[in-house]
């Protein structure tokens, strides 16, 4: 794996899964900046043996304050055989995207949480909580299945929408039957 940062934000890891002919990627970034970043984009390309392209894909997340960290998980690429490599890419910003926290509608956040996660044969269920004062329109729920050397073997994610101030809400996150699922679960929680 190959990651370029860029001015802002740092690709703290990268993990993959391959099932039938999509990979799926498991980004993590940090905005190690003073600056909130509206829209973080990435690129996503995967190689063969040879150097070939197999595939490539851009990400555009919500918002990233300063400080933070944010998951994203989704099935990027469509490809015929397991990958050699897989090169990440963050692009820079646009100027107009570079924001100072004041400026924003809400200048402090605090984290969301999830909380009371239970894994069941076909879907892995818990509650999102909301430390803010405020009500949060909508969160991405990521998942992520480590295996015992760290490896990230499964992941998935949802929606939830309207997590109200100091509130919970439900999630459940649905399990394909053949799912690598072990005891080593994260679950996180992001703006989107």
């Amino acid at each position: 794996t190959v990651v370029n940062n860029n001015e802002y934000i740092e690709i703290k890891e990268v993990g993959y899964t391959r099932s039938s002919s999509y990979l799926t990627c498991v980004v993590t970034i940090s905005n190690s900046s003073q600056k909130a970043i509206e829209y973080p984009s990435f690129r996503v390309t995967a190689y063969d043996k040879d150097g070939k392209i197999l595939g490539s894909e851009e990400r555009v997340l919500s918002l990233l304050y300063p400080n933070h960290i944010m998951v994203d998980e989704g099935t990027l690429i469509k490809m015929s055989e397991e990958p050699d490599k897989i090169e990440v890419t963050m692009l820079e910003p646009d100027d107009y995207k570079i924001k100072d926290v004041s400026t924003l509608e809400h200048p402090q956040y605090n984290e969301m949480k999830c909380q009371n996660i239970s894994v069941n044969s076909d879907k892995v269920t818990g509650e999102v909580y909301n430390p803010n004062d405020y009500k949060m329109e909508q969160a991405k729920i990521t998942i992520v299945f480590r295996d015992d050397n760290n490896k990230i073997i499964n992941s998935e994610s949802t929606f939830v929408d309207n997590i109200p101030a100091n509130g919970k809400v439900p999630f459940d996150i649905s399990l394909p039957s053949d799912a690598k699922v072990t005891d080593k679960i994260e679950a996180t929680a992001c703006i989107w």
